[in-house]
């Protein structure tokens, strides 16, 4: 049978949750968007030769793995057809056609030979792969001829003699169609159950032999102002069950991220209801996510993956930071085992000491140096303490207005005190000028209950409120770098940015003037080294097109980015002030300023785990789980795709699939053959579905025929035959153009 399904159908997964450990719409951490990979040049650079070998090592598993997935499928096919006796003509991963370009005429095959009846041979279009047996054909065009030639009485003789008597004829007894309804089915549908095998093998293999390192479904941090930092969700719970479901100790991050996206998609109204395990018990919390703003059809709940208190091995900072300046050679990999003299715990559920108490004392403490202990990783174990200063923020020469209260903590402070959202902030203990980046230190400095100054719709006096301020355990700066939202941890609050300039020390500038658009001017028009290849890159980019101030939630990202360039960095700012809206146009310098910013340059190392079997049985158990959880998945997208909730740029074809299985053949063979699972159990289900030319749509015919008695009228066999043939292509060249438009 013809795998037509094997790249030509869908590639059904939630692409971007797929390829979660590389960029999450959930991940929040402080370096997640800008600056985390500044440093990732500065590792030494691996020779020409050795790049190459790598790049050929890892396409050629994927084509390994890509060519075995198809060639278990067609085997199944092939051994049934074997087992009833079935002549098999053709047995071929990739298709033989005639190729060629002008007078230029390509070879049909990689390779071919025969033994005995079959000629085996690898196609030059690896799209798929087909069994080929007597009487059966795909092509609609030789299915008539392909009927005659099992009437013939002889099957090898030439296709274009006239057949003796051939409504006399009986059906060749080593023909397909000479065979049993009942023998068919077992022969139709051998290579999804191959596919399904050969899948739950692959995960057997990699949880067994190879091990899985994953990261643990653990809460590392909630991203300020977003659902789950609103829902009050600590650092440090493990993620047990994401919408019921049996409790998982070993759930991993990229499964709960997959679970949350896609109740996202599935059921938008509805709360995620997720079971978390603390030290002191199992607690219960109810997210709703809301719309991510980078992508109007995926929804958010705002966690990151959780961080060790250990530094990386190279990066271990990032490039012209305090902490870069801090830390030596020797420090790489060093655990943090002590901030401030004060001694780190292990969390007793996880068995680790995270990150969260470190990061945190960099965000309250943002104005005072800060001293880690290190235990590195020398045979000594040396430990010994590093300083490192605070970072001075670099300012534009402005500041950005308070934007109205967007989100509230769930029984938090604020609410607690009677803030509504919508409410505005004009004044603090009666200060006024506010300043939308310093707020949430500027409270966190003063002691006691906190008088703010409310300016609320539908109310000409202002209204004061005051509140008890409770403690700031965030691991994470006041910022989200996904939503561009500030929060006031102890508060319990959050707002956007405005464009509309609270302070300023341009003199073209005043107060009051809305920021209309910020456009970077390069010394000589040349564009710092480092910033041209990283994570920066692409909004550097924007920033050089002239960055648009009238994005709200863009706002934090160009001050974050700010702090990446280098001092006296010209800035060209153009405003509009009053009513009239007057322009103002002029220029701006990058300098430092006099107040602090949280983010040191520091880069933990990630929680990274590795799921192991200890037996056969248990390897095979995980093996069976997996393959189970992937077609579940499968299923609930084939319904969302259905239901018309999937955007085409959460479908794949042949160009994501090999690039996905390049990124996975990167980091293993166990990633790669987990990635092997998700795409046997993709194409079993996929190729059963009931269309004609597909496996599926061969067993709809097979079933007509078992209810009917007889065989399916041909000439309507060749219609519909026809009509898959048509649609699948017509998928093909659509999958493929969404590859090239989606293409990252």
């Amino acid at each position: 049978m013809a795998l037509w399904c094997e790249f030509l159908t869908l590639w059904i997964g939630l692409s971007d949750a797929l390829s979660f450990e590389q960029l999450t719409p959930l991940l929040a951490a402080p370096e997640a968007l800008l600056g985390g990979g500044v440093l990732l040049g500065d590792t030494a650079e691996p020779s020409l030769l050795s790049r190459i070998g790598s790049q050929f090592y890892i396409w050629g598993s994927v084509a390994a793995g890509l060519g075995l997935v198809i060639f278990v499928h067609e085997l199944g096919h092939f051994l049934a057809a074997k087992l009833f006796g079935v002549k098999v003509e053709k047995f071929y991963v990739g298709f033989d056609v005639p190729l060629s370009i002008g007078p230029i005429k390509f070879p049909r095959t990689l390779g071919k030979f025969r033994y005995g009846e079959t000629e085996y041979g690898i196609g030059i279009i690896p799209l798929g792969g087909y069994v080929k047996m007597l009487g059966q054909d795909d092509d609609p065009r030789n299915m008539e001829k392909e009927n005659q030639r099992i009437r013939s009485g002889n099957p090898d003789e030439d296709e274009d003699d006239e057949p003796a008597a051939a409504s006399r004829a009986e059906l060749d007894p080593r023909s397909y169609p000479a065979k049993s309804v009942g023998q068919r089915m077992v022969i139709i549908s051998a290579g999804v159950v191959m596919n399904v095998i050969t899948g739950m093998l692959f995960a057997a293999l990699a949880y067994g032999a190879l091990g899985v390192e994953y990261t643990p479904a653990v809460i590392g941090a909630t991203s300020p102002g977003d659902p789950a930092y609103l829902a009050d969700i600590e650092p440090g719970g493990r993620v047990l069950a994401v919408d019921g479901g049996e409790p998982d100790p070993q759930m991993h991050f990229s499964r709960m991220t997959l679970k949350i996206l896609t109740h996202g998609i599935a059921d938008p109204d509805s709360p995620v209801q997720l079971k978390l395990e603390y030290p002191d018990g199992v607690r219960e919390v109810a997210v709703q996510a809301e719309i991510d703003p980078w992508n109007p059809q995926r929804r958010i709940i705002g966690i990151s993956s959780p961080m060790l208190a250990k530094l990386g091995d190279d990066p271990r900072a990032l490039e012209d930071t305090p902490a870069a300046a801090a830390f030596s050679a020797e420090d790489a990999g060093a655990d943090i085992i002590a901030v401030d003299g004060e001694q780190l715990e292990v969390n007793p559920v996880l068995g680790v000491t995270l990150n969260d108490r470190v990061a945190n004392r960099m965000v309250t403490h943002a104005d005072k140096p800060i001293t880690l202990t290190l235990r590195r990783q020398d045979e000594a174990k040396t430990v010994t303490k590093v300083t490192i200063e605070p970072r001075k923020m670099k300012t534009l020469g402005f500041a950005l207005g308070v934007g109205p209260v967007n989100a509230l903590v769930q029984d938090g402070p604020a609410a607690k005190a009677g803030v509504q959202v919508g409410d505005r902030i004009s004044a603090i203990e009666g200060i006024d000028t506010l300043s939308a980046m310093q707020l949430p230190s500027q409270i966190r400095d003063l002691e006691g209950a906190v008088k703010l100054t409310l300016q609320r719709d539908g109310t000409d006096e202002p209204l004061e409120v005051e509140i008890e301020p409770t403690s700031d355990d965030s691991p994470l700066p006041p910022y989200s770098v996904v939503t561009g939202k500030i929060a006031v941890k102890t508060l319990g609050l959050a707002y956007l940015p405005e464009a509309v300039l609270s302070d300023t020390s341009i003199d073209a500038l005043k107060p009051g003037d809305t920021l209309s658009s910020v456009t970077v001017q390069w010394p000589g028009d040349k564009r710092p080294e480092s910033l041209d290849e990283n994570m920066l890159k692409p909004f550097v980019e924007k920033l050089e097109e002239g960055w648009d101030a009238s994005e709200q939630r863009m706002l934090v990202s160009l001050i974050r980015l700010a702090q990446q360039l280098p001092d006296g960095t010209k800035l060209r700012v153009i405003a509009e002030r009053g009513p009239k809206k007057e322009i103002i146009d002029t220029s701006v310098t990058v300098t430092e300023g006099d107040t602090f910013y949280p983010e040191r340059g520091i880069l933990y190392a990630p929680l990274r785990k590795t799921h192991q079997a200890d037996s056969v049985g248990e390897a095979l158990a995980l093996g069976f789980r997996e393959g189970k959880w992937k077609m579940q998945e499968v299923f609930q997208f084939l319904r969302l795709l259905v239901s018309g909730k999937v955007s085409r740029n959460q479908v794949g074809g042949p160009l994501k699939i090999a690039d996905m299985a390049a990124s996975q053949a990167e980091q293993g063979w166990a990633p790669l053959l987990l990635f092997l699972t998700m795409l046997s159990m993709n194409l079993a289900i996929l190729n059963f579905l009931p269309i004609p030319a597909l496996d599926g749509g061969h067993m709809l015919f097979l079933i007509a025929e078992a209810v009917m008695g007889r065989p399916v009228d041909e000439q309507l066999q060749m219609k519909l035959t026809m009509g898959g043939v048509l649609a699948l292509l017509s998928l093909m060249l659509f999958v493929f153009a969404n590859d090239i438009m989606t293409w990252r």
